[in-house]
């Protein structure tokens, strides 16, 4: 007896997939939705890169800095531009599909009022031509539902925009205020602490005797050194007072600045180039959602028309 193989049959290869059919329509399964096809209705989700810590800290140390808030709102302003860009973008669009919806629709109803004429052929070709247009219309009608989503699309950003930019304004009066008003007071610093210097130096020339700093007068005529050095020693505690009261005053308004103000305004800032950005990503990809559903019908092709010749009635 023949040895028989146990082994079961490898089952047959399947057949492919009959191509479907929408109103006597072929619709061609791999090319109905070439983005989807290509992943761009769902994108994979890809992982944020890794953030270097040495890296990350020097941007901290950057961003915390005195030029920081200045970095931060340039680099914001450059997000609300750019969503401006593509809302302005947007918008053109949208009026060129609305301008190719009503092309479209007006070409497809001249040629289906061709079609119809009796001086035409009738027959299968008429049925095919009537279901090339009916297309067509689907398409016109997808293309007008495109330009309405890409105007809202364009409102949408736009008034997003304006929100963000607003925030910038406050922010940067805020951040920027701040920043002055410790600049103003280590420059107001520094001006007391060189008039300390000189007066000092002055005082010590007098008690000293110098002659190098001549004779001075007062209302009554000419001051004693003794008068000449009990006016110096006033002035010089008068400016050390002031030193140190600006001295005070300058500490005060660095700690406020270091810990409270400028944090709260970069930590702000960089909220706002998030929200900024992820609103812009977020409408780009609506876009290639709202492109996929509308050319959708932009590859279908009439099942009898590519199939045969369609006989003369």
């Amino acid at each position: 007896m023949d040895d028989v193989d146990a082994s079961p049959a490898a089952p047959p290869a399947a057949a492919p997939a009959p191509a479907a059919v929408n109103n006597g329509v072929h619709v061609d399964s791999e090319l109905s939705s070439p983005l989807q096809a290509s992943g761009a209705l769902e994108p994979p989700a890809v992982p944020p890169p890794a953030i270097n810590p040495a890296v990350a800290k020097v941007v901290d140390d950057v961003l915390y800095s005195d030029i920081g808030v200045s970095t931060l709102l340039a680099r914001l302003k450059q997000s609300i531009a750019s969503a401006r860009d593509l809302a302005i973008f947007f918008k053109a669009r949208s009026e060129i599909e609305q301008r190719q919806s009503e092309k479209l629709r007006e070409v497809s109803k001249k040629t289906l009022e061709s079609v119809q004429r009796p001086e035409f052929r009738q027959g299968s070709y008429a049925q095919q031509m009537k279901e090339v247009l009916r297309i067509h219309d689907r398409m016109a009608e997808n293309s007008l539902q495109f330009s309405l989503n890409l105007f809202q699309m364009h409102t949408d950003l736009n008034q997003h925009a304006d929100e963000i930019d607003r925030q910038r304004k406050h922010w940067k009066q805020v951040g920027l205020s701040a920043e002055k008003q410790a600049s103003d007071a280590e420059a107001a610093l520094e001006k007391a602490k060189v008039k300390y210097t000189a007066l000092a130096e002055k005082y010590d020339r007098a008690r000293t005797g110098d002659s190098s700093a001549g004779r001075h007068f007062g209302l009554r005529g000419p001051k004693s050194a003794e008068q000449r050095e009990e006016d110096l020693h006033r002035q010089v505690k008068a400016a050390d007072d002031d030193y140190q009261a600006k001295v005070q005053h300058t500490r005060q308004l660095r700690q406020d600045l270091l810990s409270t103000q400028r944090p709260e305004t970069v930590n702000a800032l960089r909220q706002l180039i998030q929200e900024c950005d992820a609103a812009t990503a977020m409408q780009l990809q609506k876009l290639g959602k709202c492109s996929a559903i509308c050319f959708t019908y932009a590859v279908l092709t009439p099942t009898s028309l590519s199939a045969r010749v369609p006989s003369s009635a």
